[in-house]
């Protein structure tokens, strides 16, 4: 299941993201700079995906990144075990892009999403995705992956 929601946040509230943040791992309730949104974003994903069991999320960003085809996963426990444990969902959150020409989220199932900033993209667990090359303009994504389970955050992203 994907889902696409456009016009999410006032742009007030856009204002606010700081994309600088390093990739981390939070508490449910856990207070951080991008807590509010990221709690916000969260509730909107409960609509659609069960997280009644829900302890926490990891969260990162990616500014013009351009990741190749990969499953969202609990990478810490990949790299040690082989095995891979998938989120409760994952969610990518735009809050800026500008003057954009590709980085477009695409699906294995060949499902293109355009980046437009204030758009929240939902997808259910073990989706193969990747990003199209930007051959300009600027993109930046908020990605947040729910887990039922608490998580370790794998070094290499930051």
């Amino acid at each position: 299941m994907i889902i696409v929601i456009d016009k999410v946040f006032y742009p007030a509230t856009l204002e606010t993201i700081n994309s600088q943040n390093k990739h981390a791992y939070f508490k449910k309730e856990e207070e951080h700079d991008n807590g509010i949104v990221a709690r916000r974003l969260t509730q909107t994903a409960a609509n659609y995906f069960n997280f009644d069991n829900q302890v926490g999320y990891d969260i990162w960003f990616h500014r013009n990144g351009m990741p190749d085809w990969h499953q969202d996963r609990d990478e810490q426990t990949f790299f040690k075990t082989g095995q891979s444990h998938f989120p409760i969902c994952s969610i990518v959150f735009y809050p800026h892009v500008k003057d954009l020409v590709g980085g477009e989220l695409i699906f294995k199932n060949n499902m293109r999403i355009t980046p437009v900033s204030n758009r929240l993209v939902m997808f259910g667990p073990g989706l193969e995705h990747k990003v199209t090359p930007i051959q300009s303009g600027e993109r930046i994504s908020m990605n947040i992956n729910a887990w039922n389970y608490d998580v370790e955050v794998a070094t290499d992203f930051n």
